[in-house]
């Protein structure tokens, strides 16, 4: 109960999210399925806040091809930089055989860069793709599940 209403006073969702991301997957799990049971909206609404660069790998197609159109082209760089290889396909399949070439290449150019760097471009991702999520151009975490 202690959690449910610390989050109202100290600055709603957004907060609660990152203090969850912090914990780490176990604790805030068990947590969030306690501020759930009270609350399935507020829970929901942390669970896409919590949402992180690599969860980009869980979106399908449409969202990847939005997440494109909508981010600098060089932050995506800079994300993918360290990324695992499974996300960058994911990136890489969305995009045209010509643009991926392209990108690939100017990526090798890039050459070391800094962990900071890389992490705020990711930051810039997923504030991005949480814009998207808000306008409703994506589904964030456990969506329902369509069907064509």
């Amino acid at each position: 109960e202690a959690l449910a209403s610390y989050k109202v006073e100290v600055g709603g969702p957004r907060s609660v999210a990152d203090v969850f991301n912090r914990l780490g997957a176990k604790v805030s799990k068990t947590t969030l399925a306690q501020i759930e049971q009270l609350d399935q909206e507020l829970a929901s609404s942390i669970k896409e806040m919590m949402f992180t660069f690599d969860d980009i790998v869980d979106l399908d197609g449409n969202s990847i091809r939005e997440i494109l159109k909508s981010v600098d082209k060089n932050d995506l760089m800079l994300a993918l930089k360290n990324a695992v290889e499974e996300l960058k396909e994911k990136f890489y399949a969305n995009m045209s055989q010509r643009a991926k070439d392209a990108f690939i290449e100017e990526m090798q150019f890039l050459g070391a860069v800094k962990m900071k760097e890389v992490e705020g471009a990711q930051r810039r991702i997923v504030d991005a793709v949480q814009v998207l999520a808000e306008q409703g151009v994506l589904q964030l975490g456990e969506s329902e599940e369509m069907v064509e």
